[in-house]
């Protein structure tokens, strides 16, 4: 499943289902942060990941999430609102899905705004690229 978002880019398995991809944000000025409260089980190797129950009693698997650089916490003690104008404190970007047939493969992509893939040594947000095998839909 592929999606726009506004505000935060994920990469979710919602259990026996699909897997989701909503890119991150091209400009946005309210932030969001996945921050839950405990550590997650069956946590991946990046912060947010693991197995979660939503609000509404869906069970998924978060594989990646591109939370701001500054705390939901630290930043709403100090300014009391979402407005978070600042592209250095979010990871605002593009999300692109590459197919690759011979290999049975999808490769999902997260890519910062100021970052120009073509380049040497060009890195994408954390927990991506994220490769997906036609198996494993």
């Amino acid at each position: 499943m592929l999606s726009g978002d506004t505000h935060l880019a994920g990469l979710v398995r919602h259990q026996n289902g699909p897997v989701q991809f909503s890119g991150p944000a091209g400009c946005a000025t309210y932030a969001r942060w996945f921050e839950p409260a405990a550590p997650l089980p069956n946590a991946g190797e990046l912060p947010y990941t693991g197995d979660y129950v939503d609000g509404f009693g869906n069970l998924l698997t978060v594989l990646a999430v591109a939370n701001p650089h500054i705390p939901q916490a630290e930043w709403l003690a100090a300014y009391g609102h979402h407005g978070l104008g600042d592209r250095a404190a979010k990871e605002e970007g593009y999300g692109m899905l590459r197919v690759d047939v011979p290999g049975r493969r999808h490769v999902l992509e997260a890519w910062r705004w100021d970052v120009d893939p073509t380049a040497p040594g060009a890195t994408q947000m954390p927990g991506w690229p994220y490769e997906l095998s036609f198996d494993d839909l």
